[in-house]
């Protein structure tokens, strides 16, 4: 096998195939029909295979150690590359170096494996890259497996949440319109648009694991094992969220500023438990409260807010929503039960579950 390689192209490759599918061996694997080159890495429950735009000649399969060959490769133009019996040669002007190579292991292929399949445009996955990072959640260490994403693409908008059974952001558009539904890990999902951003690819959801190839790269993610008895539907979300956004409740809007500046001060108490935010509102004013065994931090603050009310609600989960919001915080109660609020932010709405009395 013999070619001439552009060494930024090969070095973002490792890039995408250590993102993507790490592989378990260390090794990534080089294969040649004589027309085409390829990169591939297998990890654990993933593989990911690179088409490299170059002429090549020769047939070749062949391993070789991933940091080795970027690190070898790394800040040259052009470099060509030169497989011979267990040697790996890389040359580029004056420079070389010598590889020693190991024994590859045949790529599985997942092409009948049967599934939903999705033709997925630049625009479309431009969209949702933005909107996916919008709605991210961070996973509640022991409380969930993983943080589920839902995409729904009709002909007629688009819908995106991410959420566990406490809280959900989402966000919508009558902008972009499609065919896709498909639930995926947080995790997954933003990794394949990070690779795929700017870019069209075929979407395929398994019973067990996402496709997504276009003429460059080919993936295959395996899926998390799901509960489907407890499992969340897109369609419940989508309810969830229509309800909460045509509802009228109790609205108060404070500055984003101050509440922030006072999540930061009430970490003074923090405890390994998670704390508790403890909010009472009076016309024209809004009062928050942390207190744990550590001591008690309070503040008031001015807010557009005319009706009482009060209620308690997960510190973290309210902290990482306010950082999202625009300069002013607003939100209000979306039930009757105070349940829930849903927050506002700069480009999504998110519903937060309020602790109740026990």
């Amino acid at each position: 096998m013999k070619c001439v390689l552009d060494s930024d192209i090969l070095q973002e490759a490792i890039r995408v195939v250590m993102r993507l599918s790490p592989p378990i061996t260390g090794n990534v694997t080089l294969e040649s029909d004589g027309k085409l080159l390829k990169l591939h890495s297998v990890a654990e429950l993933s593989r990911c295979t690179v088409l490299l735009p170059c002429e090549v000649t020769g047939k070749a399969f062949f391993a070789v150690p991933t940091e080795a060959l970027r690190d070898a490769t790394k800040g040259r133009k052009e470099i060509e590359l030169f497989y011979d019996k267990t040697l790996l040669k890389l040359k580029a002007g004056r420079y070389s170096t010598s590889l020693i190579t190991l024994d590859a292991i045949e790529i599985e292929t997942d092409e009948k494996v049967e599934g939903q399949e999705w033709e997925v445009t630049v625009e479309q996955m431009t969209w949702l890259k933005t909107a996916v990072a919008a709605v991210a959640l961070k996973p509640t260490a022991n409380m969930t497996a993983f943080m589920p994403v839902s995409v729904r693409l009709t002909p007629k908008s688009a819908f995106v949440s991410c959420y566990d059974n406490n809280r959900m952001s989402f966000t919508s558009t009558k902008e972009i319109t499609g065919n896709l539904d498909v639930t995926l890990p947080l995790d997954t999902l933003t990794a394949v648009l990070d690779t795929f951003n700017k870019v069209a690819c075929t979407m395929k959801v398994t019973a067990s694991s996402l496709i997504v190839k276009n003429p460059i790269l080919d993936v295959v993610l395996a899926l998390p094992a799901t509960d489907e008895d407890s499992a969340i539907s897109t369609e419940m979300v989508r309810e969830k969220a229509l309800s909460a956004s045509s509802t009228d409740g109790l609205s108060v809007e404070v500055e984003k500023k101050a509440v922030t500046a006072f999540m930061d001060n009430a970490r003074s108490v923090a405890t390994k438990e998670r704390s508790e935010l403890m909010v009472k509102t009076e016309k024209g004013k809004i009062t928050l409260t942390v207190k744990t065994t550590n001591g008690t931090s309070r503040v008031a603050l001015k807010a557009a807010v005319k009706t009482e009310a009060e209620f308690k609600v997960d510190y973290e989960f309210f902290d990482e929503i306010v950082r999202k919001c625009p300069d002013a915080l607003s939100f209000k109660f979306v039930d009757d039960q105070h349940a829930f609020i849903m927050i506002r932010t700069t480009t999504a709405r998110s519903l937060i579950a309020l602790n109740q009395e026990s």
